[in-house]
C-alpha cells in the first residue's frame, strides 16, 4: 500500500487533534483535499471540494446522532448506543472512498491509486486504534448512512459537475470574463496514463454549469443578492456622466489598481501587513494546500478545540458539539458553493487584471485603462509558477462567501451555547505562511519532501483576530489585495459620490472602514434579480444569510435550488 505524507502541518501547535475521532476524520478529509489538488485528482476546485467535505461531515453527523434525515430509520441509535465509533468510521470511510471511485479520464491511474491508498490507510489506522471490525452490524449501519447521503447529494454521472463542457467566454468583449492574460492556457497530458503521448493545450473554465445543476443540502430558500454595480450584459454608457452604479465600479477599479498590484509597481500602495493578509487567506488550489474550504475548516476546528467543555477532548458532550458544528459549517459551505457559482456564470464579470487592462474608456489619462498593469495574483504556492487569476468569473467572491458562511455559522453556534456576542479571539498560522511553504525555483517534485526542494521559504506568520466578524472582513479584503477580485464581489461598501471616489490616505493607499462600521447588508440600488424588494450585494451577505437559514432551520434536508422558496429575512447582527 502506497502512502502520501505531505509536509507536517504547523497549525495545531500543542493541540492534539488525533485524540478525538471527530477531528480525526475531519483531518482525513482535509488532507484528501490537498492531496487531490497536488496530484490533479478527483473532485477538485472550490465548489466540489466544499461539496464533498459537506457530504463527509453530514455522514459523520448522521452516524453519530443516528438521525437519518433521509430515511425513516430514526430509532437506530438504541441498537448501537454503547459505541458510536464503528458506524461513524464506516460512514466516513464510505463517503471518502466512493468520491474518487468513479473513473475520471482526466485523472491518472497512479493518482487514483494514491488517493485510494491514502483513504484505506486512514481507515485501517482508525480501525486498529479503536479495535473495530468492518464486519460488525454497526459498521454496516454506518455504511448504509453513507450510501443514503451519497445517493442524495453526490454529483451523478449524468450531471455536468465541474467540466467546462462547451463553455467559451465572450472574448475581447468589454466587462466580460476572459482568459487570464498572464496565463492564457494550461498544458495537460493527452493521456495522463501515457505521458509519452505528449501534451495538449487547454483553457480551463471551471464548472460553468455547476450552479444551475447541483442540488443544495440544507438551505430552504432561494436566497438573493442583487446585481453588482456593473453588469456586462447591460454596460454603462461612456457618452454621458457616470451613474451612481458606474461610479461604484470605477471606485473599485481604482481600489484594486492601488491595492492589488504587483509589489514592484510604483502604483501599488498596499502596505506590508496587507500583503501578508492577502497571501494568508489564499488557498487557491495549489500544491500541498488545497482550496479555501480546507482553510476555514482549520480555523473552525482550532476554535472548537479551544472552546471545548472541560479537559476531556473526547467526552460525549464535546463529541456531540464537534459533530454538530463541523456539519453545520461544511453543509453551509457546500450550499453556498452552489449559490455563488450560479451567479459567477450568470454575470460573467471580468477579473481585475482584464478590467484594468481593457477598460473601454481608453488608457489613462483620458480613460481608466492601464494595459501594462500587473497583479500580485493568487499565489501559486509550492510551485515555480507566478501569481495567477482563477479560471472563472469574478462575481461573487468564493473566498468571501465560503468564509462568511463558515464563520457566521461558528458565531451562531457559540452565541447559542455561551452568548459570546462574537468575542471569539484566536491566533492562527496559515499553510501559506507557515515557515515551510515556498516559492520553488523549479517544478514541484511530489517524490521529494518539500523541505528538500529549493525555493524562497515563506516566513512563519501567526495572525490574531479578535472576532469572527474581523476574520470575515480580513478574508474578504485579501482578495482585493491579491488583485483577483473587485471590492463589491464581497459586499457593497459605502455609497460613493464624486468627492469620495478616489479617497486615499497620505500614503495613497485606499481608506477602508473599520470592521465595526461596515454594513455588509447594504442594499444595492440596481434592484434584485427577480425585480422586487431590496437585497445586499456580494458574497459576504450571501454566505451569512445562508448560514442563518441553515442554522435557524436546524440543517433540515432540502433539494434542488429551483424548488426553494423566494423570501428571506435579513439578519444584521
Amino acid at each position: 500500500m502506497g502512502s502520501f505524507i505531505p509536509f507536517p502541518l504547523a497549525l495545531g501547535g500543542p493541540r492534539n487533534y488525533k485524540d478525538n475521532y471527530i477531528f480525526f476524520w475531519n483531518n482525513v478529509g482535509l488532507d484528501l483535499n490537498r492531496i487531490t489538488h497536488t496530484n490533479s485528482g478527483h473532485q477538485s476546485g472550490p465548489p466540489l471540494s466544499a461539496r464533498y467535505l459537506g457530504i463527509l461531515h453530514l455522514a459523520i453527523h448522521d452516524a453519530y446522532l443516528a438521525t437519518f434525515p433521509y430515511s425513516e430509520q430514526s430509532d437506530a441509535m438504541e441498537q448501537f448506543a454503547d459505541d458510536f465509533r464503528p458506524f461513524l468510521s464506516a460512514s466516513a470511510f464510505g463517503t471518502l472512498f466512493k468520491a474518487p471511485a468513479k473513473r475520471d479520464p482526466g485523472v491518472s491511474q497512479s493518482t487514483a491509486t494514491l488517493v485510494s491508498d491514502f483513504i484505506d490507510a486512514s481507515s485501517l489506522a482508525y480501525q486498529q486504534a479503536h479495535g473495530l471490525s468492518p464486519r460488525s452490524s454497526a459498521y454496516a449501519f454506518g455504511a448504509a448512512i453513507a450510501n443514503l447521503i451519497l445517493d442524495q447529494l453526490e454529483i451523478k454521472g449524468s450531471e455536468p459537475g465541474v467540466d467546462a463542457g462547451g463553455y467559451m467566454p465572450n472574448s475581447n468583449q468589454p466587462y466580460f470574463f476572459d482568459d487570464d492574460p498572464s496565463h492564457p492556457i494550461c498544458v495537460r497530458p493527452i493521456d495522463p496514463n501515457a505521458p509519452e503521448r505528449g501534451n495538449k493545450i487547454v483553457r480551463p473554465y471551471h464548472a460553468p454549469s455547476y450552479g444551475t445543476s447541483a442540488a443544495v443540502s440544507a438551505t430552504t430558500e432561494d436566497i438573493k443578492i442583487t446585481d453588482p454595480p456593473l453588469v456586462p450584459s447591460n454596460p454603462p454608457s461612456l457618452e454621458t456622466d457616470p451613474t451612481a452604479e458606474h461610479l461604484k465600479y470605477l471606485e473599485a477599479l481604482e481600489d484594486v489598481r492601488r491595492m492589488g498590484g504587483a509589489e514592484d509597481l510604483a502604483s501599488t500602495k498596499r502596505q506590508p501587513a496587507q500583503t501578508v493578509g492577502a497571501v494568508f487567506w489564499a488557498y487557491d488550489g495549489v500544491n500541498l494546500i488545497g482550496t479555501p474550504p480546507r482553510l476555514y475548516n482549520q480555523v473552525v476546528k482550532q476554535i472548537a478545540f479551544d472552546a471545548k467543555v472541560g479537559d476531556d477532548i473526547s467526552s460525549d458532550e464535546n463529541n456531540a458539539q464537534f459533530v454538530r458544528l463541523l456539519a453545520l459549517v461544511n453543509v453551509a459551505m457546500a450550499d453556498v458553493g452552489v449559490f455563488f457559482w450560479r451567479d459567477k456564470y450568470k454575470y460573467e464579470l471580468w477579473r481585475p487584471l482584464t478590467g484594468v487592462h481593457a477598460d473601454p474608456s481608453g488608457p489613462v489619462p483620458g480613460g481608466s485603462s492601464r494595459p501594462t498593469w500587473r497583479v500580485l495574483g493568487a499565489p501559486a504556492t509550492n510551485s515555480n509558477e507566478g501569481g495567477f487569476k482563477p479560471p472563472f468569473p469574478a462575481h461573487s467572491s468564493g473566498n468571501a462567501t465560503f468564509g462568511a458562511a463558515a464563520f457566521q455559522m461558528a458565531r451562531l453556534f457559540y452565541d447559542q451555547r455561551d452568548v459570546v456576542n462574537d468575542t471569539i479571539s484566536y491566533k492562527f498560522i496559515s499553510d501559506e505562511l507557515n515557515g515551510v511553504s515556498r516559492n520553488l525555483y523549479s517544478a514541484y517534485d511530489p517524490k521529494l519532501p518539500l523541505e528538500s526542494q529549493a525555493g524562497d521559504v515563506r516566513t512563519r506568520v501567526p495572525i490574531t483576530y479578535n472576532s469572527l466578524k474581523e476574520a470575515i472582513s480580513a478574508n474578504e479584503m485579501s482578495r482585493v489585495w491579491l488583485g483577483v477580485h473587485w471590492h463589491f464581489d464581497g459586499f457593497a461598501g459605502e455609497t460613493v459620490d464624486r468627492k469620495q471616489l478616489f479617497k486615499v490616505a497620505e500614503d495613497d493607499s485606499t481608506v477602508y472602514q473599520h470592521v465595526g462600521g461596515i454594513d455588509w447588508f447594504a442594499a444595492g440600488n440596481l434592484g434584485p434579480r427577480d425585480g422586487a424588494g431590496e437585497y445586499p450585494v456580494g458574497g459576504v451577505p450571501l454566505g451569512m444569510l445562508i448560514a442563518d437559514n441553515i442554522f435557524d432551520n436546524k440543517m433540515q434536508s432540502s433539494g434542488p435550488l429551483s424548488d426553494l422558496g423566494k423570501n428571506v429575512e435579513l439578519r444584521r447582527n
